[in-house]
C-alpha cells in the first residue's frame, strides 16, 4: 500500500496564507510530511536521500523542478487543480502562440482545427477544456512522472479520460490542500 508519510513535499510559498493553507492540511498533519520550499530542493539533494518526492504543481517554477527530476519512480505530481494549460504556458515561457499551437497539434491533433485560427491563448484554452482537453498528456509527456495524487476524484476522471494510452498510478487522497 502506498504511504504518504515522512515524504517531501516540494512546494512554493510566497506569503504567509500559503504557509498556514499547507501547514494545515491533511498532508501535513497526518501523514508527518515536510514542506519544503522549491528553492532549496537542489541545496538538500547532497544531504538527504528522500523518501519520495512529490511535486505540488501550483505553477511553472515547481514544474522545472519536476522535468529536471532524475528519479521518477520516487516522484510524484500533486495535482490538485485543473488549470494544467497556464502552467505548461508559463514553464515555455510563454510561448509564441503559434507554438504553442504546434504543441497541442502534437499532442492532441484531433482538435488542432478546433484552435488553429484564433490568436487568443484564453480562447484557446477555454476552447480545449470545453473538449476536456486540460493539457495533462502534455504534462505527463514532459515529466515523465507516472506518480500523481490528487485530492478530487474528478480531477481523477479528468485525468485517466485524457491519457487512456498512458500508464498513470493515481493516488486518490482526500483533503490534502
Amino acid at each position: 500500500m502506498f504511504s504518504y508519510d515522512n515524504s517531501h513535499v516540494f512546494t512554493t510559498i510566497t506569503n504567509y496564507n500559503d504557509f498556514e493553507e499547507i501547514n494545515n492540511s491533511l498532508l501535513a498533519k497526518e501523514y508527518n510530511n515536510d514542506f519544503i520550499p522549491i528553492e532549496y530542493y537542489n541545496k538538500f539533494l547532497d544531504k538527504y536521500e528522500y523518501n519520495k518526492k512529490i511535486f505540488a504543481l501550483r505553477n511553472s517554477d515547481i514544474l522545472q523542478y519536476a522535468v529536471k527530476e532524475e528519479d521518477k519512480n520516487n516522484s510524484y505530481l500533486l495535482i490538485y487543480k485543473i488549470e494544467i494549460f497556464n502552467i505548461l504556458f508559463d514553464y515555455f515561457s510563454n510561448y509564441l502562440i503559434d507554438d504553442f499551437k504546434k504543441l497541442i497539434k502534437n499532442h492532441y491533433p484531433n482538435y488542432y482545427e478546433l484552435i488553429k485560427e484564433i490568436d487568443n491563448i484564453n480562447k484557446i484554452f477555454n476552447l480545449l477544456i470545453e473538449n476536456k482537453i486540460y493539457g495533462f498528456k502534455i504534462l505527463f509527456n514532459l515529466t515523465n512522472i507516472n506518480n500523481v495524487i490528487t485530492n478530487q476524484e474528478n480531477i481523477k476522471n479528468l485525468i485517466l479520460n485524457e491519457i487512456k494510452d498512458f500508464k498513470i498510478n493515481i493516488n486518490l487522497v482526500n483533503n490534502l490542500i
